[in-house]
């Protein structure tokens, strides 16, 4: 039997369903991975700025005199740093600070 040609076919064909949803998913995985990596960044750098200010603490204090500044910098890196260590001290006319922490570390000689 013929079909006349007036009838027009309305809807999507599986290829073109199969396409949409292949770009889809493509979309959605970059956008997934593009968070992950914006966290990750966004933990970093938070990390950093902490270590940073511990360290601007710890100068201001061996500048004050304080004696106690190497341990009171250790213990303030244990608590906000994961596996956070610090130490200050004065070394021959130079100030000595570092912080580490998982696989990075700062230090400054002054």
């Amino acid at each position: 039997m013929k079909v006349p040609t007036s009838y027009k076919i309305l809807g999507f064909s599986l290829i073109e369903t199969l396409i949409s949803l292949t770009i889809l998913s493509c979309t959605l995985l970059s956008m997934a991975y593009i968070q992950g990596q914006a966290l990750h960044t966004s933990t970093a750098t938070r990390f950093q700025y902490t270590a940073l200010q511990l360290a601007d603490n710890a100068y201001e204090s061996l500048l004050a005199g304080n004696n106690e500044a190497g341990s009171q910098l250790d213990a303030e890196a244990q608590k906000q740093l994961p596996e956070g260590k610090g130490e200050a001290h004065s070394d021959n006319n130079h100030l000595v600070i570092k912080v580490q922490w998982v696989n990075n570390q700062i230090e400054f000689i002054i």
